[in-house]
């Protein structure tokens, strides 16, 4: 109603007037470094393992087909929040995922580290996890004294054994009046990293693949920021070859290189694309392949694209 008004009174969306979210996502960051010479960035997702309580056959992490999967020391988590807050002046949301979180021992000290040294650079903080691991005392109460909301994923209408442990997550966080936000959609989409099978008319329809995707999911780790996150941990579980595109490296940036981070952060890359991207359906944003979320990989040992392929879901 506000947008006809305004445009029948001869304002242009795009020149006179603005979407709050399209502004502050796509022209705020280019003010703020142009105008003020400040680096502000959309999301920052932080893995502080590969660990998880699940075995989700259409991850997008890939986190069932990891060889030997880790937890990051606290010495790597902080060295790599350390680097990107070095560069970048604020961010708008930050995740911090797994995996799943809560498996971490030192989960308490990670996220005191990230609160004590970086809130107040952050619009929100939150905590990424399925609700199957009950939280700490200590950590609630961090999470209440820094506004650390609980991202939760049920996967409890496809794995019931974890409903109860959801439930119990819940109440807890209620306890503590720690906010939450509970992901109960039904569905996925499936990537397929690694088995989509696409075809492209040139390097021309590769760029609209990825323009079409515009992944948020950012991913950081050894101090390497990668655009996107699915692709990234493709890489570390062999499922896609290595890509020296797909990430900016902070070890080599200098403050008057900033710039890259934000051309990288809005899709400038050498190539227009990701190799990544021939072989993924691409995000939700535009994949129309709809799959059960959360269907569980019942074979013994990692998993693997030979066996994937040969599972009829």
């Amino acid at each position: 109603r506000i947008t006809y008004k305004l445009m029948s009174n001869g304002y242009k969306e795009g020149e006179d007037f603005y979407y709050a979210d399209i502004f502050i996502n796509t022209y705020l960051p280019i003010y703020a470094m142009y105008a003020h010479d400040k680096l502000v960035v959309r999301l920052y997702p932080q893995s502080m393992t590969e660990r998880c309580t699940l075995r989700c056959l259409n991850c997008n992490q890939s986190t069932p087909y990891i060889k030997n999967p880790q937890h990051f020391s606290k010495e790597a988590f902080k060295a790599d929040l350390d680097l990107f807050f070095k560069y970048v002046d604020y961010i708008y949301q930050a995740d911090f995922v797994g995996g799943e979180p809560f498996t971490h021992p030192d989960l308490y000290d990670l996220m005191e580290y990230a609160a004590v040294h970086y809130r107040d650079r952050m619009g929100a903080m939150h905590i990424i996890t399925n609700g199957t691991i009950l939280p700490s005392d200590e950590i609630l109460q961090l999470a209440l004294k820094y506004d650390i909301v609980m991202i939760i994923t049920d996967y409890s209408i496809t794995v019931p054994e974890v409903e109860g442990k959801v439930s119990d997550f819940i109440g807890k966080l209620q306890e503590y009046h720690v906010r939450y936000i509970l992901n109960g959609d039904k569905y996925w989409k499936d990537y397929a990293i690694g088995r989509a099978k696409l075809e492209f008319a040139g390097e021309d329809d590769k760029i609209r693949h990825f323009d079409n995707c515009t992944s948020p999911c950012r991913y950081m780790k050894d101090g390497k920021l990668y655009y996107c996150t699915s692709d990234a941990l493709g890489q570390r579980a062999g499922l896609v070859p290595k890509d020296e595109q797909s990430y900016i490296d902070f070890t080599r940036l200098t403050h008057e290189k900033r710039m890259e981070v934000l051309e990288f952060e809005y899709g400038y890359l050498e190539k227009g694309y990701l190799d990544t991207c021939t072989k993924c359906y691409g995000s939700w944003t535009f994949n129309t392949k709809n799959i059960p979320k959360g269907i569980q990989y019942k074979g013994t040992g990692t998993l693997t694209l030979e066996k994937r392929v040969e599972i009829n879901d």
